[in-house]
């Protein structure tokens, strides 16, 4: 079989058509349908460096589901899980509160 350059280029933005398609679809998955319940949290560093201040801390997560990978800083990971975690405490005040 035999195609010409215009035919084998047609055909080539076909599948990539298509793998862009499921590409979309993939990460649609994983930024809205995944829960992210298996996750692997690893703590990472840069420090030692001859400036304290240039010092990173950060930690990695990958998700064993969907394979979602991201980073998240680690001050700002533990200021978030300290304000979630007061809200929480808060709403069980509430209703304990709320309750006869």
């Amino acid at each position: 079989m035999s195609l010409t350059d215009k035919q084998i280029k047609a055909k080539l933005d076909k599948i990539n058509t298509k793998i862009g398609t499921l590409l979309i679809e993939r990460e649609n998955v994983k930024a809205n349908i995944c829960s992210h319940n298996k996750v692997e949290m690893t703590a990472c560093s840069n420090s030692g460096n001859y400036d304290p201040h240039a010092d990173s801390y950060w930690y990695e997560f990958h998700c064993q589901v969907c394979e979602k990978f991201w980073t998240e800083d680690q001050t700002q990971y533990l200021d978030r899980q300290r304000k979630e975690k007061f809200a929480w405490e808060k709403a069980r005040e509430i209703v304990k509160k709320s309750r006869p």
